[in-house]
């Protein structure tokens, strides 16, 4: 059960996401968060196509606890340790957080993803139950949001999600 402190791999998503519901701030307070230098880039790049929120780069990656920059070499190693977890197919944030992720081991690092195709991955690399919701975040910083969450940062969906995965429907 995820806990106040605890270090937590924020993907692009997420990001645009807490800003959308001005909860940013708090999580960042409340949790360690880790993430790469890609997801950072891909907040400022247009590559997240859902969203109009605007994100201060600088601002942003000073409220990280760390930032890791995943080297070429990082990526080829995961590849080749987790072939079947196909790394290399998600899309770029995706894929160089769970190759920093797995450097963690499987019982010290929470992924906060709303991505299906992170948590097939996560699921391949036997760590799904590491990942996390949004709205589990938020509940612990009991932060009460004016705007409602989208669907797929809820525990539900997540749960259905993971269920889903288990199954192999997806």
């Amino acid at each position: 059960m995820i806990k106040s402190g605890d270090i937590v791999l924020i993907d692009t998503n997420v990001i645009i996401e807490a800003y959308r519901l001005s909860c940013w701030e708090h999580l960042s307070k409340t949790f360690k968060l880790h993430t790469v230098s890609k997801v950072l880039e891909e907040t400022q790049n247009g590559y997240n196509n859902r969203s109009t929120e605007t994100v201060d780069y600088d601002s942003l990656k000073q409220s990280f606890y760390y930032v890791h920059d995943v080297t070429q070499q990082e990526l080829l190693v995961c590849n080749m340790k987790h072939p079947d977890a196909r790394i290399l197919d998600l899309d770029p944030g995706e894929r160089d957080l769970i190759a920093y992720a797995t450097s963690f081991g499987k019982n010290c690092w929470l992924l906060c993803s709303p991505d299906k195709a992170a948590m097939r991955t996560s699921h391949s690399l036997g760590c799904l139950d590491n990942i996390v919701s949004l709205e589990a975040m938020l509940d612990i910083t009991s932060l009460k949001l004016r705007s409602k969450l989208k669907d797929n940062y809820t525990e539900s969906w997540h749960s259905r999600i993971r269920v889903s995965i288990r199954m192999g429907a997806l």
